[in-house]
Order: C-alpha cells, then structure tokens, then sequence
C-alpha cells in the first residue's frame, strides 16, 4: 500500500513521539494499560501509511530534517504477551522496540523468560532497565536508587551479553536525584511517562502513553504533533501528580511488588 501523504495538524508541536504501551491481548482489553492486537495493528499500520521512521531512543533524540517524521515504540514491564503478541506484530511490519524489563521479575510468572529477551535481541529489539524492583525510585535515597540501578544494569548485560544504556522509570516517576544517578550508573535514556514529543535538548524523554482506549484517531494526532490531545494530557499529569504522591505517602504497597524475591 503507498504511503498517504501525512497531513500534520493545525497548530501542531514539533518533535518526536516516544509512544508506552504496558500488556496486550488478542481479543478485547479490559485493563486500562492492556492494548488489544487489533488496535497495535491499526497503530503500526498507520505509522507505516503515514510514512513514519520507527527509530530507537538515539535517533529520537537527533535534529529532525525537515519533512521527515520519526516515532519510537516503548513497551514497559517485560511481560510475556508482550513477546508472544508484540514481536510477532512488530516484525511483520519490520519495526524495532524498546522493551524495559523488571529484572528481579524476568523467569517469573506472567513475564518473559531470560531466554525470551535473548530471542528478542536476536530479532532487533532493544532491552532496557525497568529496575531491578517494580518500585518507586523517587522515594528511596541516592544510594539506594544506585544499588537498584546498577543492579538491574549489571543483571541485564550479564544476561544478554550487550549494553543496556536505557532506563524507563517504574510508575514515570524521575526526580533530578534518580536521574542524574542513572546517568552515573552509566545509563544514556533515561525515560519518563511525562507526555510530550522528544526533542534534542531534553535531558529526559517523554514518553506518550498508549492505554486501551487510544483509537487510531488518537493515536494518528498525537503521533502527528496535535497540539491539543498532548497539552490535555500534560494538563492530566500534572493534574494527577499531587494524588500520586499522597497514594505513594498513605499506601505505598501500590508502588511496590513487595520484598526483593531474590531475597526470600
């Protein structure tokens, strides 16, 4: 199918979108982060017609020649239907990912195998930090935040042979003390779920969530630099940002999956 011309919205934001999806299924979703392999095929198709790069986290974050369009898919977590749906779309299209992996949960039920992430650097994709624990990294001290970083970098490139130069914070959460320490833990992306397009400056990428209800017309604006869809969402970030901290002061068991398994 030719490509269609990309006809970018009215007022429009320059940059690139760096798009999160959580879990998928192959039928209806029922969970808010779970997308539906109709709707990941509809989005991949549409980056494709539309005459999109996919490119990873390095080029999202170069100049953009004038009348190109980049996007970058991330997939947070490492859960399993990610490698059983997700691979299988995403190189029918010849398009590479991101994946952030927990590593403390890796070889665990529900989540991808070492031997799963290995078949995925195998087919192009890149496997990134999601920490060591799924844990609030804001919350914990500097050196605390270290230990989970450098021990999920050190497992990560053990396992897999290969660098891992990008870390997706748990929940979005990056403050100046989590970052500036995954930079010192060696680590280049550090990513955010702040949602907005990627530019060269930025020291932290944003990235646009992608959540059940994303329809092709979402997903199409905000791809395409909509100004509108993306400053309602920032406005529903920030709206949200104070109830989060309260949730992670009152109940903090939400942001966290419990003791280190590895520890037990």
């Amino acid at each position: 199918m030719a490509a269609r011309q990309l006809d970018r919205p009215r007022p429009a934001l320059s940059g690139v979108p760096v798009f999160m999806y959580h879990d998928l299924c192959e039928g209806a979703a029922s969970d808010r982060y779970t997308a539906s392999l109709p709707q990941l095929t509809l989005h991949l198709g549409f980056l494709r017609e539309a005459g999109f790069t996919v490119c990873g986290l390095e080029e999202a974050q170069k100049p953009l020649p004038r009348g190109t369009h980049r996007a970058v898919l991330t997939f947070d977590d490492g859960l399993v239907r990610q490698c059983d749906i997700g691979l299988r779309v995403l190189v029918e299209h010849g398009y590479t990912a991101t994946f952030f992996v927990t590593t403390s949960l890796v070889d665990t039920p529900g989540y991808m195998t070492w031997n799963q992430l290995r078949g995925m650097r195998t087919a192009g994709m890149t496997i990134g930090s999601h920490g060591h624990r799924h844990v609030d990294h804001t919350s914990m001290s500097a050196r605390q935040v270290e230990e989970e970083l450098r021990r999920s970098k050190g497992i990560l490139e053990e396992k897999l042979i290969v660098p891992a130069n990008a870390f997706s914070a748990p929940f979005g959460f990056v403050n100046r003390t989590v970052a500036s320490v995954a930079r010192q833990a060696g680590f280049k992306f550090i990513c955010s779920s702040l949602p907005w397009p990627v530019h060269p400056a930025m020291t932290t990428i944003p990235r646009i969530v992608v959540y059940k209800n994303t329809t092709l017309a979402d997903f199409a604006g905000l791809a395409c630099g909509s100004a509108w869809p993306l400053m309602a969402r920032r406005a529903r970030h920030s709206a949200l940002h104070v109830p989060k901290l309260l949730l992670r002061r009152f109940a903090p068991t939400k942001f966290g999956v419990g003791p280190d398994p590895e520890a037990q």
